[in-house]
This record gives structure tokens, C-alpha cells and sequence, in this order.
């Protein structure tokens, strides 16, 4: 489904002139928070939950290339995703990054392990730390990006 209501979704449009009183939070609700339903095909088609086992097969053979078609090691995934969670935020304190993070794999990221993180990024050259003036804890940003940001620094444009 098109994530973009820029007038409504196609789906939503054709409950509201199926269903009395339709509102597009009931959709939402059953599919998103209560997980009861997911959405497959290039038609925005919407299944049970009880029905996934079944459309996996298609998915698989559909949707996944034969190269992609496995699930990634957790550590693995943790390590792509703190990677990613920085790159996304760009300039964060510790505390950003680790709410972000803990979105991506689906778990809680205490201050500690936040800390062992953001040194082994910034150990293996991935991030650093910056002091930014008027903030009392460090910011963090993808190592790569530094050279953009030295060059706004001096007036110019990256």
C-alpha cells in the first residue's frame, strides 16, 4: 500500500463507499496495531493474518530473489541496523540512537550497551563523537559525513 495519503488510499476509497459510517483508523487499527490483517500484491490486496502461512510460498517465490531468501544472523542485524539507525539520524545524542536502534531490531538498548555500540562504531571508524556547542552530551554522526560537515563549517556547500 501507498504509505502516502496525498488524497486517500485506494483501499480506504472503496470502504468508504462499501461500509456505513467507514473510518480510515478502523483499516489501520485492525492491520497495523492489532496485526490482523497484511497487505500482499501489486493490487493492495488484504489477507487475514491466518492466511500469511500460506501466501509465504508466493512471497518466496514472487517477491524474493533466490540470493536474498534467508533471514539474517541477530548479530548480524543488530550490527546493520545500529549502522543504519546513525546514518538516519545523521547528527544524535546517544539516547536518539538507541530509541532508533531499538525500533529497527524490536528491543530495548540500555545506556551501557548503547555506550559498548557507539564505541565499537566509532572503533572501527564508522562514527564519531562531536562536541556541539550550547549541548552537554557528545552527538554522534556516521564518520563519512564529516567531511560534508567540515565544509558547511567553513561556508560552503557539500
Amino acid at each position: 500500500m501507498d504509505p502516502l495519503n496525498v488524497v486517500a488510499r485506494g483501499h480506504h476509497l472503496a470502504l468508504l463507499s462499501r461500509v456505513h459510517d467507514y473510518q480510515p483508523e478502523q483499516l489501520d487499527n485492525v492491520m497495523y496495531r492489532d496485526r490482523a490483517f497484511f497487505d500482499y500484491g501489486g493490487n493492495l490486496r488484504i489477507f487475514p493474518m491466518h492466511e500469511l502461512p500460506f501466501w509465504r510460498v508466493a512471497m518466496r517465490h514472487n517477491v524474493v530473489p533466490a540470493e536474498l531468501d534467508y533471514a539474517a544472523k541477530v548479530e548480524d542485524c543488530e550490527a546493520y541496523f545500529a549502522r543504519k539507525a546513525l546514518a538516519f539520524r545523521t547528527l544524535c545524542r546517544a539516547k536518539t540512537w538507541a530509541s532508533w536502534t531499538s525500533h529497527f531490531i524490536g528491543r530495548d538498548i540500555g545506556a551501557t550497551e548503547t555506550r559498548c555500540w557507539l564505541n565499537k562504531l566509532m572503533d572501527a571508524g564508522e562514527a564519531v563523537s562531536l562536541a556541539v556547542e550550547g549541548e552537554k552530551e557528545p552527538q554522534y554522526m556516521p564518520a563519512a559525513d564529516l567531511s560534508a560537515l567540515e565544509i558547511i563549517s567553513q561556508g560552503g556547500v557539500p
